[in-house]
């Protein structure tokens, strides 16, 4: 069945507009869920099926050129996504530390119940000058915490 030129244009300008609202509505989600990838996915997989659809649709190509070039552009907009999928799969299953901090509480020197270990006899290092700071590295904290109370005058505390 043949179609005129002035309904070949309107139906394109049509699906123009179908894909084009609802494209918007997937970068914009796309945009607010932190899925940044998936926007130029949808931006080239609105655009090929009107191009395709143009070329069908006006016959600029022969048919089973334009259905191996379709066909190979569904494959490649699925394997760009499927293979982005796979790799950010991949990455979040890597074991990972803990963030979680130490709970300082529980080494805190001159405490009767802290964890922190103490020597069974007297120190023979004694700091009395240029004591050591803890600059943030929490996970040495029971390490400062075990050494601490021999060494450093309680006065100095």
């Amino acid at each position: 069945m043949k179609f005129n030129i002035g309904f070949k244009v309107f139906f394109s300008i049509l699906l123009i507009a179908f894909l084009v609202f609802f494209s918007f509505i997937g970068i914009i989600f796309t945009l607010l869920s932190g899925l940044t990838f998936y926007t130029p996915i949808i931006i080239i997989t609105a655009l090929g099926p009107v191009v395709f659809f143009i070329y069908f649709s006006f016959q600029l190509l022969k048919t089973r050129v334009l259905k191996i070039s379709f066909i190979t552009f569904i494959a490649l907009c699925v394997v760009t996504a499927f293979g982005f999928q796979l790799n950010h799969s991949y990455h979040q299953s890597i074991p990972t530390v803990n963030d979680h901090e130490v709970n300082l509480y529980q080494y805190q020197p001159f405490y009767a119940e802290s964890l922190a270990v103490r020597l069974d006899e007297e120190s023979s290092l004694s700091l009395d000058e240029n004591l050591p700071v803890i600059n943030g590295a929490t996970a040495l904290y029971p390490l400062y915490a075990a050494f601490f109370p021999g060494d450093v005058p309680r006065k100095t505390v």
